[in-house]
């Protein structure tokens, strides 16, 4: 019985690992293709990690320069990271250019 416990407990601290290791390639792939800062390598970065409210940003600042409109992308990264000041400050900042 002993040896049965430890043989599942080894395989799911064994799982654990290999989760932990997808997870931080997932991270470290999404990193690389936002130090390219392409609009395809953000939005490709933005689809490995949708959860990180830096690469929302970047992208929505990326969409600006392309003649889109960032506000939905700005949104979505206030909410992910709603104290981060920046996000807050380029929506107020769209929204006096917009109304002016």
């Amino acid at each position: 019985m002993h040896r049965i416990i430890s043989v599942i407990l080894y395989a799911a601290a064994i799982a654990v690992l290999a989760l932990a290791i997808v997870r931080a390639g997932r991270m470290a792939w999404a990193d690389g293709l936002v130090y390219l800062n392409t609009p395809a390598s953000v939005a490709r970065a933005v689809q490995l990690e949708p959860g990180n409210a830096s690469y929302r940003g970047l992208l929505a600042e990326h969409e600006e320069s392309n003649g889109k409109d960032p506000k939905p992308g700005l949104l979505i990264a206030t909410r992910l990271s709603p104290l981060e000041s920046r996000y807050w400050e380029r929506i107020a900042f769209r929204q006096e250019i917009e109304h002016d």
